[in-house]
């Protein structure tokens, strides 16, 4: 609402020069954003309590890192699929 509407910002499509509202960028900034955080985040927690895994080295401290990543890639996927079509309908992948 305020960069919409107060400050009058527009998002203009490169292609076809319709406007594209606020909330697709923001979106995408967003996702981005909680993504990155959320593996950050979650990995550090699981250093903590995995502790044992960690000092026994019972497996290879990477697998870690990697089945977060796998985690959140797969709800940042379905959070991106529910927006897809919406995105089609309103013509942003043309």
């Amino acid at each position: 609402l305020v960069f919409g509407y107060f400050l009058r910002l527009k998002w203009v499509h490169p292609v076809s020069g319709a406007e594209v509202p606020y909330i697709v960028p923001l979106f995408a900034g967003l996702a981005t954003y909680l993504l990155l955080t959320d593996i950050v985040m979650a990995s550090l927690s699981i250093f903590r309590q995995k502790r044992e895994y960690v000092r026994r080295a019972a497996i290879p401290i990477w697998v870690l890192w990697l089945s977060m990543i796998m985690r959140v890639g797969i709800a940042s996927a379905v959070n991106f699929l529910s927006w897809l079509p919406y995105l089609l309908v309103q013509g942003y992948f043309r």
